[in-house]
């Protein structure tokens, strides 16, 4: 079950896990005795670009060079500042992740208030510019949440247009699909 938890790469597979508020990943892969690695094989997510800069890397090995084994997790704060989180082999920090696959993006995070999408500045953590959600979907949310009050909304995008996403409030975990031919699907 842990590895199914830590490479969720199936067509199937919906993923019910968030992002720590107000936090972008930029990096989740695994640390050996403190080093991070790169291979394939253990990177879910590097966002293009981003480089580790070296204090960060000196300072993973210092506190995890007797740590054989464990899962790394690098964000970034609004304010760009980096924040690190190294997690022995357990599985439970990492069910409070939102898995990607290599060729999505988060495109949207922000709250979703009586099925109406907050662009408010509180609000909104991440906004890719020029993301557009369709427009069926934004019906189809405030169709379906419109007795929901307040809800944290996750929109995420792969390389075809094809959207996933997750609301999840107090009383409501549901993931949504939007395929770019116009089918939305909901499940509870």
């Amino acid at each position: 079950m842990e590895s199914d938890l830590l490479h969720p790469h199936t067509e199937s597979n919906d993923y019910i896990r968030v992002l720590p508020p107000n936090k972008t990943i930029m990096v989740q892969t695994r640390l050996y005795y403190g080093r991070i690695s790169n291979r394939p094989e253990d990177i879910e997510y590097w966002k293009p670009g981003f480089v580790i800069p070296d204090n960060i890397k000196r300072d993973l090995f210092g506190r995890h060079s007797k740590q054989s084994d464990a899962y790394l997790l690098i964000f970034s704060d609004e304010r760009g500042r980096l924040t690190c989180q190294a997690t022995e082999k357990k599985g439970k920090e990492w069910q409070q992740i939102l898995d990607l696959h290599p060729d999505e993006t988060i495109k949207l995070q922000t709250r979703l208030k009586s099925g109406a999408i907050s662009f408010e500045g509180k609000d909104r953590v991440l906004y890719s510019p020029g993301f557009r959600l369709p427009p069926v979907l934004v019906c189809k949310l405030k169709k379906e949440f419109w007795a929901t009050r307040n809800a944290e909304l996750f929109v995420i995008s792969d390389s075809k247009g094809n959207i996933r996403g997750l609301v999840r409030g107090d009383k409501i975990n549901m993931v949504f699909r939007f395929f770019n031919e116009g089918f939305v699907k909901l499940d509870r």
